[in-house]
């Protein structure tokens, strides 16, 4: 019977045990003692390993996009990057239409991470609407981040627009109110009240950021104005965040007033023709090579990463038959209060896929809880949020074991386990360190490891092996083979 479960731990990455390192046999003693005891790899999740730049962190687009293609596609940022270095950006006929305006607005989240957005694209569309639009007035609105970018790295980001005679600044303001994805529009009201009336805004000063910075990131930095320019109805709004999911619920309501742009699809309300680079579903991967055997799926997880095992996993293609159960999740304002998050509604619904004995099947759950909490900042609930990963992640294995599930874990990029930086002061930033992979055999078979390394790549056609399907020939090797199990106990290798 084929019958898998793939479980992706988001933010778990592996590194040496030490201060502020939350992903330890201290705080997960279970998921310690499996790795011992089944062997595992580690796998690569930042960088050109992922498709991302040199120096670059992983992260959950990128992260459930190649762990979901089985090899590594050309990333949104990547396509902007040569979209701009070739000229294509700059022929897109969008163009001609904002140069009829007498005003454009950019929009953008200040941030070297690359997660959502980055700093080059927004110099890379100023440039660009000023040498296309020669006529019409560009003016910049920073968005700091302190999330994805380390907290007080605005201070520097800000630098190259300060200090720039080609670039005029209007609004500055923090993440909180313009990244926000929960569905509470009072909160992305903020924002773009804020875009909309600069001129009650109080002026932006380096000094009232860096007293901002004594105590908090900039992340919640309040809305300030270089200068009164604000957006006015029908003038139109160009976004450069190159992933929908915190962009799609300010571009809504910015649309409703104006007529919105952007690098990458953010969704229905944003025409196909205000789109610079449409989204490119890939061409195969792990999930329909699933849904060509006969398979069917489902995917869990809690909504704040909901479309990462659905959209972000079939590779930007459409349903492809799955279940989806979407958890609720708890509000990001309530985290800290909450490290359990919505874990146990999660578990359950997960419990009841695999006692089903449904067969064949294929269940994708993303526990979200190291990524979340690890935003925060916060050695001490990242830890409490380890331990109920730990927990669950025992219940799934013992629930696998009971029921006959091959059990794959990994996870899509660090967090937790960096929550200190260099100085001991608190992290809240994706760390760059690899991560686990743990494949855990149903009863009768045993797992034989051909490498103790690889990259998120590796995810796909090792699961498929343990599923005993044919893997497509784009996909990467298997790390792992499989076959029935001796009658004696087999002491497995390890490796590290």
């Amino acid at each position: 019977m084929t019958r898998g479960v793939l479980l992706i731990l988001d933010g778990a990455g592996l590194r040496p045990e030490c201060a502020g390192n939350a992903v330890t046999a201290k705080t997960m003693p279970r998921f310690f003692s499996l790795m011992e005891a089944y062997g595992h790899a580690t796998l690569e999740a930042s960088g050109p390993a992922v498709g991302l730049e040199p120096g670059m962190v992983g992260n959950s687009e990128v992260g459930h996009t190649v762990i979901g293609a089985g090899y590594v596609p050309p990333t949104s940022l990547q396509r902007i990057n040569q979209g701009y270095q070739d000229g294509s950006w700059a022929r897109h006929d969008a163009w001609q239409a904002l140069a009829k305006h007498r005003r454009i607005h950019i929009v953008g989240l200040l941030s070297d991470a690359g997660v959502h957005a980055h700093a080059r694209t927004i110099q890379q569309a100023n440039e660009l609407a000023r040498r296309n639009c020669p006529d019409a007035e560009v003016i910049v609105h920073l968005v700091l981040d302190g999330v994805d970018a380390p907290a007080g790295s605005a201070v520097a980001l800000m630098k190259p627009f300060a200090g720039s005679a080609d670039c005029d600044i209007g609004l500055v303001m923090g993440r909180k109110w313009f990244c926000d994805r929960s569905g509470d529009l009072a909160i992305t009201r903020q924002f773009v009240d804020a875009l909309m009336n600069t001129a009650a805004l109080p002026a932006f000063s380096a000094g009232r950021l860096a007293e901002h910075l004594g105590s908090a990131t900039e992340a919640s930095f309040p809305a300030h104005a270089v200068r009164v320019a604000s957006v006015a109805p029908g003038e139109p709004v160009l976004l450069t965040s190159h992933r929908a999911d915190r962009a799609q619920q300010v571009a809504r309501m910015i649309n409703a007033h104006c007529p919105v742009y952007a690098v990458t699809d953010l969704g229905e309300d944003i025409p196909a023709d205000r789109v610079f680079f449409p989204s490119a579903p890939l061409a195969d991967g792990l999930a329909s090579t699933l849904q060509r055997a006969g398979v069917p799926t489902t995917r869990i997880a809690e909504s704040s990463k909901f479309p990462h095992v659905t959209r972000f996993f079939n590779g930007l293609n459409p349903p492809m038959g799955e279940r989806s159960i979407c958890i609720p999740a708890v509000p990001d304002q309530m985290l800290a209060d909450c490290p359990e998050m919505s874990l146990s509604t999660l578990l359950a619904a997960a419990l009841e896929v695999i006692e089903s004995d449904e067969a064949p099947h294929a269940l994708v759950i993303n526990i979200a809880n190291l990524d979340q909490i690890g935003h925060l900042g916060r050695y001490d609930l990242a830890a409490v949020a380890a331990g109920h990963v730990d927990a669950a992640l025992w219940d799934v294995h013992q629930a696998c074991r009971r029921h006959g599930w091959e059990l794959l874990v990994t996870a899509d990029h660090g967090n937790a386990d960096q929550m200190t930086d260099a100085a001991g002061g608190p992290f809240n930033s994706h760390s760059p360190h690899p991560v686990p992979l743990l494949a855990i055999p149903a009863a009768g078979s045993k797992v034989a490891w051909h490498a103790g390394s690889g990259t998120l790549a590796h995810v796909a056609p090792t699961f498929l092996a343990m599923l005993g399907i044919e893997q497509p020939a784009l996909m990467a090797a298997p790390l792992i083979s499989t076959k029935a199990a001796l009658a004696e106990p087999v002491a497995l290798r390890v490796c590290c």
